[in-house]
């Protein structure tokens, strides 16, 4: 109940420093996740043993691919056992608990992703942790680039007849998800709020059931990455209108951004990362995210890892915790002004 509690508190303080303005208090806290304002230190040498990357969902999902592509190249490279430890339960909760109590020694570290920590501490009333205070973030993998799609046979080619059909028809629009509080579902959330439409969220109990369902007609719209969509676009089943990001994807370079689709200031970054205990020394951090990064970078890694549909982008610990705290204060802030309540 405490924690419960305390990430409560926290994503709350955080919302309120973004409504009033106040900086310093946000940039003291970077500055304490990545060390800055502090003297340099020499990087240690990581790893000198055993590695354990916690997987908080069971084998064979996109965390785990990763975290097995990633483990696999870093113990060719370093000489050192690498294990990917999955720890499922309570909506990955148990591994997350697993890490949060952790030695901050480097060698057990966490790999999630925007919706497995960064949305679910914001948007879960049963979230257990303080996001910014259980975990230090350690470094970016790969980015994850999710798709506005539509239904074949709904009137609308790109994201702006998509709006107009929307307005025009006084209907809302049917939108699915995989679940409450999942990236898919606040990012269309935050799309309807953005564009001034009605929404009307369909929870399913997965990806491909809401996609067969909107090929089916029951729904208008989803969105999702493309390891999910890519045999649907195949076949022609739905439309892509837009890329939910700041940039192409270099894979697609042919599908627009949401912005260059006619919605400015907009994105849902896809992202997955790997994150230590709380109190992991900062020349610990570098010297981890630059071995990650270095080993992310290797052309063989990179051309398997963009075969899943995911970009190689590693981001070090100095770059990766700022972003990971301007994504907590930007859902934090979204959640305020649009009073969203996810059932517990």
């Amino acid at each position: 109940m405490r924690a419960i509690i305390s990430t409560s508190r926290a994503v709350k303080a955080i919302a309120q420093r973004e409504v009033v303005g106040a900086f310093m208090g946000c940039a003291a806290l970077v500055a304490s996740l990545t060390g800055f304002g502090h003297s340099a230190c020499a990087q240690t040498s990581w790893p000198s043993r055993q590695v354990s990357l916690v997987v908080p969902y069971p084998p064979g999902g996109y965390l785990d691919v990763v975290a097995r592509l990633v483990a696999e190249r870093l113990q060719q490279s370093s000489k050192q056992t690498v294990l990917v430890i999955n720890r499922p339960g309570g909506n990955g909760q148990v591994g997350l608990r697993s890490v949060s109590k952790a030695e901050p020694d480097g060698y057990t570290l966490l790999v999630n992703n925007d919706g497995g920590i960064a949305l679910q501490a914001v948007f879960d009333p049963n979230f257990q942790f303080d996001p910014l205070q259980d975990y230090t973030p350690v470094a970016q993998i790969v980015a994850s680039t999710y798709y506005l799609i539509v239904r074949s046979s709904l009137p609308a080619a790109n994201v702006r007849e998509l709006i107009d059909f929307v307005r025009k028809s006084g209907k809302e629009l049917a939108y699915g998800s995989p679940g409450q509080g999942t990236t898919p579902h606040i990012g269309m959330e935050y799309f309807t709020r953005q564009v001034g439409v009605q929404g009307l969220h369909v929870p399913y109990s997965g990806t491909v059931a809401g996609l067969n369902d909107m090929v089916g007609g029951q729904i208008d719209a989803y969105m999702s990455s493309m390891s999910n969509i890519a045999s649907f676009v195949e076949r022609g089943q739905i439309r892509v209108l837009a890329a939910v990001s700041t940039t192409r994807s270099p894979q697609f370079k042919d599908i627009p951004t949401i912005a260059e689709a006619g919605v400015p200031d907009f994105s849902v970054p896809g992202w997955l990362g790997l994150f230590g205990p709380p109190g992991l020394a900062v020349e610990l951090r570098a010297s981890i995210s630059k071995a990650i990064a270095d080993t992310v970078r290797e052309p063989s890694l990179s051309a398997r890892l963009q075969s899943i549909f995911v970009e190689p982008t590693p981001l070090e610990s100095a770059e990766f915790a700022p972003f990971y705290v301007s994504e907590i204060r930007k859902w934090s802030k979204f959640k305020a002004d649009a009073n969203i309540k996810i059932d517990p």
